[in-house]
C-alpha cells in the first residue's frame, strides 16, 4: 500500500512541477487554468516517476463547467492513440481541478454513472465503495483538485487535496476510472480528445 502522505507531500514540493516557467505550462481549452508540461511523483517505495503530460481538457455539464482535467503518463512509455494510453502498462496520473463547488455526494453519483457506463451491473462493487467513501465525505470547492493516480501492477490511489486519500489494490478498476475519460462511452468525446491532444 502506498504511505498515505505519499502524494501531499509530492502535490506541494517542487518534485511535482518540472518544468516551472508559467509560459511552459499548458492552458486548458475554455478554462483559465493551465497545467505543467511535465510532473515528478513518487509511484511508492521512493521510486520517482517524471511524467509528461499527454492532454487537458474542460468537463462541461448542462453549459457549466465542472472541472479542468491534465493527463500525465511517465515519459519513459509510448502512447499514440486514447486506447493506448488506456492500456499502456506505466504510471499515469489524472489531476481535476475543480471549476466550481461540487457536493460530494453529487460528485460521487457522477463518478458511479460513468463508471457504468462501461460496466454495468454490480461491476467493481467494492473498488467504487471506497473511492465514493473519497468523493463523498468533502463537498469539492472550486480550485480543489482529486488526483488519481494509476501503479501498474498496484492498483489506483485516490486523493482528495487537503481532505483524505485512500488506495485501492485493483490495476483492473484503475483501468476502469481512465474508460471513463478515454473508454469507449468517456464522459465526452471532446474531454477524450483533449486528454490525448499531446501524445
Amino acid at each position: 500500500m502506498l504511505p498515505r502522505a505519499l502524494l501531499v507531500i509530492a502535490l506541494c514540493s517542487p518534485l511535482l512541477v518540472v518544468a516551472a516557467r508559467a509560459d511552459d505550462h499548458v492552458p486548458v481549452p475554455g478554462s483559465s487554468l493551465k497545467y505543467p508540461p511535465t510532473v515528478t511523483q513518487d509511484v511508492g517505495g521512493g521510486k520517482l516517476v517524471k511524467m509528461r503530460i499527454t492532454g487537458v481538457a474542460l468537463r462541461k455539464r448542462l453549459g457549466f463547467s465542472v472541472y479542468a482535467v491534465g493527463s500525465y503518463l511517465d515519459e519513459n512509455a509510448r502512447a499514440g492513440s486514447a486506447e493506448e494510453l488506456l492500456n499502456v502498462e506505466a504510471p499515469k496520473e489524472l489531476i481535476l481541478t475543480m471549476e466550481r463547488d461540487v457536493d460530494g455526494k453529487d460528485m460521487a453519483d457522477a463518478f458511479i454513472t460513468a463508471i457504468r457506463k462501461n460496466h454495468p451491473g454490480d461491476t467493481f462493487a467494492g473498488e467504487i465503495e471506497k473511492l465514493m467513501g473519497l468523493l463523498k465525505e468533502n463537498q469539492a470547492k472550486k480550485g480543489e483538485r482529486v488526483l488519481l493516480l494509476s501503479v501498474p501492477n498496484a492498483g489506483l490511489y485516490a486523493l482528495h487535496i487537503g481532505h483524505k486519500d485512500v488506495f485501492i489494490p485493483s490495476p483492473a478498476f484503475a483501468k476502469a476510472i481512465w474508460e471513463i475519460f478515454l473508454g469507449k462511452t468517456p464522459v465526452t468525446e471532446e474531454v477524450k480528445r483533449g486528454l490525448v491532444s499531446r501524445l
